[in-house]
């Protein structure tokens, strides 16, 4: 299945728990050999907040596969929805609207694109982890072991860092660099 197809987590809920356990259960898909693996951002089921769906694209950036995707019976999520501007506990500048920063982490995905498919392509040849915690690689090294949820390698080059709170709520997070 590896070789020819990619999953999703299945119908998540629209919470802050949810999307931090989403890079965890990516990773342990990772161990089963699906290196093409994602989840529905801002929730399947529930309500999604605009800080959280807007943090939640943010994770997903880096997401070896990701979908906006909800139920019928819950409110839109698209990033249009959140065209209002963010709180002033989370930017100084009040011209900026959660749809910016939506449209920021979506055009931060497509300049991975060559990169993602290059390395997708390298495990299908060679076997391996694309989305995997530091210590995949970085055995050796105590630090590695730390805040796993938070720092992750993207393929064989690239380190990842993300913060798995809602937006209004970060209170900062020291992010790891082996």
């Amino acid at each position: 299945m590896q070789k020819y197809a990619y999953h999703w987590l299945g119908d998540n809920w629209s919470w802050v728990e949810y999307m931090a356990d989403s890079v965890k259960n990516i990773y342990e898909y990772q161990l089963f050999g699906l290196p093409f693996m994602g989840c529905d951002l801002c929730g399947f089921n529930g309500d999604a907040a605009g800080d959280l769906c807007t943090r939640w694209h943010q994770v997903g950036t880096l997401f070896p596969f990701a979908r906006n995707h909800n139920q019928n019976a819950t409110t839109d999520q698209e990033p249009y929805v959140f065209n209002f501007t963010l709180p002033k506990n989370v930017s100084d500048n009040h011209n900026i609207t959660y749809t910016d920063v939506i449209r920021t982490a979506i055009r931060n995905r497509y300049t991975l694109t060559r990169y993602y498919y290059s390395q997708f392509w390298k495990i299908n040849e060679e076997g391996g982890s694309f989305f995997k915690p530091l210590f995949f690689d970085f055995g050796e090294d105590a630090e590695a072991y730390k805040i796993i949820e938070k720092n992750m390698l993207i393929g064989n080059a690239l380190k990842g860092s993300v913060e798995t709170t809602n937006l209004s709520k970060s209170d900062g997070v020291d992010f790891y660099f082996p």
